[in-house]
């Protein structure tokens, strides 16, 4: 172990994990060491010839909480910057967006219908930067073809991610990854059929790389002719 971090001070990662990494094909005994070598960078050093390649980690600095309705105003400004950085809310339209966000998002907090997940440090727990959620969506019976081509019924019960959004600063530290992962745990024990969500470009890879597929959907409205 070398560098100025130690093992210590980063989330443990499960053997599943580390063969994901190395793409499926990394029996975890084959590593030497690992060099921390950045705050949310390590390299794995292996056997057999194995080039030592560097992977994001997310450190122990981190807490993840579930939001409350007390966090309706800061989900609020996360949807509006969200769109903001896609482009899509200019400015003179930012703070009456955040606003309608915020009533919306506090009533559903509330009510059970939205499920949020929120990240701090664990040295600054008020400060929350970043963060995501879901809403429950609950559709009629459909059919599910699984891979082995099996077709099963499907009771119903969808989760849409929305508002997945992390602070500029905060950025490129596998945040967003690890609000993701925490929601399909979540989704899994809730035995949801599944989640669906509307991938912006600059998440893309991440929800790829996370098992998301693209799907048939396609939408009507919204906007001019």
């Amino acid at each position: 172990m070398r560098g100025s971090a130690t093992l210590r001070d980063y989330v443990a990662i499960s053997l599943g994990q580390v063969s994901h990494l190395f793409h499926h094909s990394l029996p975890v005994k084959k590593i030497l060491s690992i060099e921390i070598t950045a705050p949310n960078r390590a390299v794995f050093a292996c056997k057999d010839g194995c080039r030592d390649r560097a992977f994001p980690f997310v450190s122990q600095e981190f807490h993840i909480r579930q939001a409350t309705p007390d966090d309706a105003a800061v989900i609020g400004w996360h949807r509006a910057r969200m769109f903001q950085d896609m482009g899509l809310v200019p400015d003179e339209l930012f703070e009456s967006f955040r606003t309608k966000a915020l009533d919306r998002l506090g009533k559903a907090l509330a009510s059970g219908d939205y499920f949020g997940w929120l990240v701090s440090q664990r040295n600054a727990p008020q400060k929350v930067i970043a963060g995501a959620g879901v809403i429950i969506r609950e559709v009629p019976p459909f059919p599910i073809r699984h891979k082995n081509g099996e077709i099963t019924i499907a009771e119903g019960r969808q989760g849409l991610i929305v508002n997945v959004f992390t602070e500029p600063d905060w950025r490129r530290r596998g945040l967003a990854q690890l609000l993701m992962e925490q929601i399909i745990a979540w989704s899994r024990e809730q035995r949801l059929d599944g989640l669906v969500l509307h991938a912006s470009d600059d998440g893309r890879v991440l929800y790829e790389k996370l098992g998301f597929v693209p799907t048939t959907e396609m939408s009507f409205g919204g906007g001019d002719d």
